[in-house]
């Protein structure tokens, strides 16, 4: 992945919801858990897990992960299969460092003294445990 998508960060989400939407969150849980599936197979998939969406729907935010660059879409005779091209280790780790360098590259250094301290201590209550 050349660059990292934008994203909102939503400290309420639960997950990767804390960085996409919740049907973009739905979608990338069933492809890292699936592997290739076509546009027919996520819609199937999704709306047996109870998600109320459309097809067209469906395709509109596969395309919006395609651009985001998330996953990747492969012709497949008249179909395309789409796959995730980053796993859900790697993203997350990547949506972290982007979130700790925009924090950087805030004037107000309080908001990183505030994070790292924050860190620590995680850090020296995990290690209690």
């Amino acid at each position: 992945m050349a660059r990292m998508c934008a994203f909102t960060f939503r400290p309420q989400g639960a997950g990767i919801e804390k960085f996409f939407g919740s049907l973009e969150s739905a979608i990338l849980e069933l492809m890292w858990a699936e592997g290739e599936c076509s546009a027919r197979q996520i819609y199937e998939a999704l709306r047996d897990r109870g998600k109320r969406i459309s097809y067209g729907a469906t395709k509109t935010v596969l395309d919006r992960l395609v651009r985001k660059q998330i996953l990747q879409r492969v012709a497949d005779g008249r179909r395309f299969l789409y796959l995730a091209r980053i796993d859900r280790a790697t993203l997350m780790h990547r949506l972290i460092n982007a979130m700790i360098a925009s924090l950087r590259d805030d004037a107000d250094s309080d908001i990183v003294t505030a994070l790292v301290d924050e860190v620590r201590c995680l850090q020296t209550s995990g290690a209690a445990a």
